[in-house]
């Protein structure tokens, strides 16, 4: 049986998806029963994204542009799990026009410059804004995050043009033992 804990969704240019009212709620649903299970088997593979440019309230740490700063509770509170993540991302509207622009480009990344790096990378071009979201247990974070979006072409993975302003805003939130037992 597959975990429940082990999940990738990715809904890039599923446009029908969003019509649904209740993603938000599932999204914070899928974090918690995350942080619940103490661990991340997988730290790179573990992601939601789909068209939308509306970042659900529940992430509270918030900021405009592709940088955000995270007060962290001091290494003595044993209650803080670890942070949830949602970047706000879109193509710039004259690359969509341009496509000779990406002709050569098959593929997107967006990376987070925390340690370790965290990437996510999916082939093919999206067609309006997105958000990624995604978890980093404590061991994995630190206060100051910076994500970056960058084309790529799948034929060499060691080239990718940086694509400026293309992260229009990202929150966060800490999640805490006290989270759970409310989502209980």
């Amino acid at each position: 049986l597959a975990n429940l804990y082990d999940f990738t969704f990715s809904a890039v240019n599923c446009f029908r998806l969003v019509e649904d009212e209740g993603w938000s709620a599932r999204i914070i649903s899928t974090i918690m029963k995350l942080a619940t299970k103490g661990m991340y088997p997988d730290l790179y593979d573990k992601y939601i994204v789909f068209p939308t440019s509306e970042i659900p309230e529940w992430f509270n740490v918030q900021s405009e542009g592709h940088s955000l700063n995270v007060e962290l509770p001091p290494e003595s509170c044993t209650s803080w799990l670890g942070i949830a993540f949602c970047v706000a991302f879109a193509d710039h509207q004259e690359n969509l026009g341009n496509s000779t622009f990406l002709d050569d480009f098959d593929c997107f990344r967006i990376q987070c410059s925390s340690r370790p790096c965290w990437t996510f990378e999916k082939i093919g071009h999206i067609l309006s804004p997105h958000i990624l979201v995604f978890y980093l247990p404590r061991d994995y974070c630190w206060e100051q995050f910076s994500f970056e979006m960058y084309y790529g072409t799948s034929r060499n993975l060691n080239i990718f043009l940086t694509c400026l302003n293309n992260v229009n805003k990202c929150r966060a939130r800490l999640v805490y033992e006290q989270d759970l037992e409310e989502e209980n």
